[in-house]
């Protein structure tokens, strides 16, 4: 008997460790790199992983040190490990010429590239300002510029004197052209409360550059557009926001609104690293789509005669059907939970990805908390990659942490389906202050349903 019970206590043991280690080893990871790795001050993409026309990932990163900022443009084959098809660099003065905030590919083979030029000049009053426009250009594969669309000067729109510019913050290519989306200052010509109001701002241009058209939503309060996906009978979903509402409207190729909607539904998540990295929406196969926000909620901890406030911040992933119709909502506590002994750790979700089996993931980073302190980090924990999937019903398909004992804090910021590979984008950095490095890498064709992690909610 007493053999039977230290048999089953050693199994225990050993079974527990097993499932540590399944989840605590990067065993679901095809092959990863750090890109840029030693230099002083690395590369990092402020964009997304795109897919070209020959169904290769390409990558965009761009590094500045004193005046000077280099780009590099990165094609490589999605099932293979990482080894540059193609590479493209380019040194430019930041002051005096051009800011790039990103290449995205074409179906052509080329890019549409956006930029602001910045000619910084001295008034009378000797206080240093600089005046800011907007460009869109289209590069050729042989990286050629074919044409250039200012948006304060080609552009149709009046602008106003005083406020904020124009802006483009994401753009989709249709078939006889690009449909691009984001924010106009208030002007006479749209219905705003003051000429510090933003309206909602759509427009588009075909193949060589010309003005179709374009068409801006006003009202009482200032609104914005920040994404624009293709749907999959070719219309287009725009979302962004409408004072404290979630904005999303339908539209076809010639600008006409098939449909819109305004939601309670918190604050769109965005990448931390770049605005111009949008992974808030994702369709999905069956004609919907999937969006994430996130809420925050305060509460208190009374211990003693000291009450303690927090604010719980808590994440949604939400599936909407083709009408804007909320079909099922997963929902989660990510950071500063007050039941620290509940919730012993912090989650940073920064994205989703519909995949083509019809499962969603979000992806982000994770870190256990400090057992005795509500606010409190052990130190010698670092940030594990994180990965949350969802099956199409919205119920927890379990999740993946990703380390392998490293000494750096490491994080995911996209994730990409290409040709039934998934691909991650992500960081890697030894303090909240140092330089970080641009991590990529292929995940196995594992779910994490397959693995022992349990699901984080």
């Amino acid at each position: 008997m007493k053999r039977l019970l230290i048999f089953v206590i050693a199994a225990l043991i050993i079974s527990s460790f097993v499932c540590y280690a399944a989840v605590e080893q990067n065993h679901h990871i095809d092959w990863d790199r750090v890109l840029f790795e030693g230099e002083k001050l690395g590369h990092f993409v402020p964009g997304n992983i795109y897919t070209d026309n020959q169904n290769n990932a390409v990558l965009y990163s761009k590094k500045t040190i004193s005046t000077l900022t280099q780009h590099k443009i990165y094609r490589f084959n999605s099932s293979k490990d990482f080894d540059a098809i193609s590479k493209w660099d380019e040194a430019a003065d930041y002051i005096n010429t051009d800011f790039t905030s990103e290449y995205r590919p074409t179906s052509d083979g080329g890019f549409i590239r956006q930029r602001q030029s910045s000619k910084v000049s001295m008034p009378p009053s000797s206080k240093r300002y600089t005046k800011e426009k907007s460009y869109i250009d289209k590069i050729d594969a042989n990286m050629k510029q074919l044409f250039s669309i200012c948006l304060q000067d080609d552009l149709k729109l009046p602008l106003p004197g005083a406020g904020p510019a124009s802006n483009i913050n994401s753009w989709a290519e249709v078939e006889d052209g690009y449909i691009f989306v984001g924010t106009a200052g208030g002007s006479k010509a749209v219905k705003a409360a003051d000429a510090w109001s933003s309206n909602v701002w759509f427009f588009k241009i075909d193949l060589k550059g010309k003005l179709i058209w374009e068409k801006v939503i006003g009202s009482d309060t200032s609104q914005w557009l920040l994404d624009i996906v293709k749907a999959h009978d070719n219309s287009l979903i725009l979302v962004g926001r409408s004072g404290n509402q979630i904005y999303l409207i339908r539209i076809d190729s010639n600008g006409n609104i098939l449909g819109e909607k305004l939601l309670d539904a918190g604050l769109l998540v965005n990448n931390p690293r770049n605005p111009s990295a949008k992974n808030c929406i994702s369709m999905t196969n069956d004609g919907g789509f999937v969006m994430l926000t996130q809420t925050v909620e305060d509460a208190s901890y009374k211990s003693g005669n000291i009450t303690y406030s927090r604010s719980n911040v808590k994440y949604q992933i939400t599936k909407y059907d083709y009408q804007f119709k909320s079909i099922w909502q997963n929902e989660f506590y990510g950071i500063n939970h007050i039941d620290y002994k509940k919730y012993p750790y912090e989650i940073k979700i920064y994205g989703i990805e519909a995949l083509s089996n019809g499962d969603i993931v979000a992806f982000g980073q994770y870190k256990p908390r400090d057992k005795w302190m509500m606010s409190r980090f052990d130190p010698n924990e670092k940030y594990q990659a994180y990965i949350k999937e969802i099956d199409l019903s919205g119920k927890d398909a379990g999740y993946n942490l990703i380390t392998s004992g490293w000494e750096e804090n490491y994080g995911i910021l996209d994730i990409k389906e290409i040709n039934g590979n998934l691909l991650f984008l992500g960081l890697r950095y030894k303090s909240s202050t140092a330089n970080d490095y641009t991590w990529i890498g292929k995940l196995k064709s594992e779910t994490a349903s397959q693995t022992n992690g349990e699901s984080a909610k």
